[in-house]
């Protein structure tokens, strides 16, 4: 009956973090081959996926890096911790709201990966929060970053363009 059919399985080991609350994501992490190097993406703020859920941004990010075929696994972190699937309403003083935690998951995150993307969109509205994660990277001797590109070479957030390639750039030159 399998006569001449290529069967494969595979098994994504999936773990996310939490508030207890459940309004705070830290971390998704997702790992496909536990030989290979991990990375880790910074976007700006959760969505709805969870341990077993996947969303747009993640399906994305997560197929250009086993496309790439170098990475085995991913860690998903956020400059904002607030879960809101409408990203213009984190604002105000949702964006201070977890952010001692989600700072220890995201060193958490770029400590365990090998490459660091950020794609949280504009940087309008968000030059402090980027300023204290640029800082983060620095102390946890990240100086090296990476932008995802669609096919028009434009750096786009994830969930509104298809992924082909990459840009490596200096953090100091994020802003």
């Amino acid at each position: 009956m399998n006569e001449g059919l290529d069967i494969r399985e595979s098994t994504i080991k999936s773990e996310a973090v939490f508030s207890k609350d459940q309004k705070h994501r830290y971390l998704i992490k997702r790992i496909w081959d536990e030989n290979k190097p991990k990375a880790s993406i910074i976007l700006l703020n959760p969505s709805l996926a969870n341990e077993y859920k996947y969303d747009n941004t993640s399906m994305k990010a997560i197929n250009y890096l086993v496309d790439n075929k170098e990475y085995g696994g991913i860690y998903i972190v956020n400059l904002y911790s607030y879960i809101e699937t409408n990203s213009d309403k984190v604002k105000g003083n949702i964006k201070r709201l977890g952010k001692k935690e989600n700072d220890k998951w995201i060193k958490f995150a770029i400590n365990n990966s090998e490459k660091v993307y950020i794609a949280w969109g504009s940087n309008d509205g968000n030059k402090t929060r980027i300023e204290e994660v640029i800082n983060i990277l620095k102390y946890n001797d990240c100086r090296i970053v990476y932008k995802l590109l669609d096919k028009n070479g434009d750096a786009k957030h994830p969930s509104i363009c298809n992924i082909v390639e990459e840009e490596q750039i200096d953090i100091n030159n994020i802003l």
